[in-house]
């Protein structure tokens, strides 16, 4: 039972860490892209 707590723990921390690797990674591109329609206009 604690090995199966053991990998839900694991995955979670995954799960976490993917979550804020596509934070640091869209959020820039996120606002290039604002910064670049704004130029459009």
């Amino acid at each position: 039972m604690m090995e199966v707590i053991r990998i839900f723990r694991r995955i979670d921390f995954l799960v976490s860490v993917v979550l804020i690797i596509q934070k640091v990674i869209l959020l820039p591109f996120i606002s290039d892209v604002r910064v670049f329609l704004i130029r459009q206009v």
